[in-house]
């Protein structure tokens, strides 16, 4: 069975949100490829029955060829978020963590995902309780800035977007824009 993943960059970076800004906290590439998207640890092989879906958060992206990127991440809030900013300098340890979230992305790895069946879901616009559905083509149409379907929320053209991302085997089942304040 081919995997849905190929490893393509590597390198490291931590992000704060700050409001509607993004702020890197530090980019070393470290030269470290592999395969952080790999299954849970189980008896059964990937793909095999009774295997479950594994979820992963990850930044989101389109390269030129249409292929779908993930960047694999780990979301942190409270005292986890906090204790990570202070580490990488962003804050001092007497300070609050702006929207108490972190994401540490320590090594900056890209890998191509099959989203050819996968459920999108974004935030509305209009309503950020409100799911709406797009296809993977209107996914790609929204990071190029020509979607012309309803409004989504806090998405910018040519930027990544924050999901949560559940594989069935190795194929990618369903993508969900994580909100971000």
């Amino acid at each position: 069975m081919e995997s849905a993943l190929k490893w393509l960059v590597a390198g490291t970076v931590g992000i704060v949100l700050t409001g509607a800004a993004v702020v890197a906290a530090s980019l070393i590439p470290i030269g470290r490829s592999g395969a952080r998207l790999d299954p849970t640890p189980s008896v059964l092989e990937p793909g095999e029955e009774g295997v479950p879906p594994r979820r992963h958060d990850a930044f989101v992206s389109v390269a030129s060829t249409g292929a779908f990127m993930l960047d694999e991440v780990t979301i942190l809030t409270g005292d986890p978020a906090h204790d990570a900013a202070v580490k990488a300098g962003v804050i001092a340890p007497d300070e609050d963590l702006p929207n108490d979230m972190w994401i540490d992305n320590p090594t900056r790895t890209l890998a191509q995902a099959n989203v050819a069946e996968a459920s999108i879901e974004m935030i509305s616009g209009d309503d950020p309780g409100e799911v709406v559905l797009v296809t993977p083509e209107q996914f790609a149409a929204l990071l190029e800035g020509s979607y012309a379907g309803p409004s989504i929320y806090g998405v910018a053209a040519g930027s990544p977007v924050l999901m949560h991302i559940t594989f069935d085997g190795d194929v990618v089942g369903s993508l969900q824009q994580v909100y971000q304040p």
